[in-house]
């Protein structure tokens, strides 16, 4: 498999496993994201994306979505393994892809 891929097995689609990640977990947040993180016993992470409706009509909300994974897949190689992350969306920050990605960046690295 190709290293630029994200596969579905580094997806949190099951809502008890989210449910698991906010009732323990660790928070790292900054302006723009909070970043929740708990444990999984594997040898690989996984990530699920949260926005609230509030943020914008569905074209912005995903789109904000899209640039997340975008940013999680490139820094895949520099994040722990063996962690859910549940990536909240605070606020749409009017910034470039790069602040974006470093700052996200920087929040998923403080789990170690």
């Amino acid at each position: 498999m190709s290293a630029s891929r994200y596969p579905k097995r580094e997806r949190l689609k099951s809502r008890a496993d989210i449910e698991r990640i906010f009732e323990r977990n660790r928070t790292y947040a900054d302006d723009a994201y909070r970043v929740l993180a708990a444990a999984n016993g594997r040898d690989f992470s996984r990530m699920a994306v949260v926005v609230r409706r509030t943020l914008g009509n569905a074209v912005e909300r995903n789109r904000e979505k899209r640039l997340v994974r975008e940013i999680f897949r490139k820094a895949r190689a520099s994040i722990v393994k063996g962690y859910d992350f549940v990536i909240i969306i605070r606020r749409r920050v009017a910034r470039e892809y790069k602040d974006r990605s470093d700052s996200l960046s920087a929040l998923l690295r403080r789990f170690t």
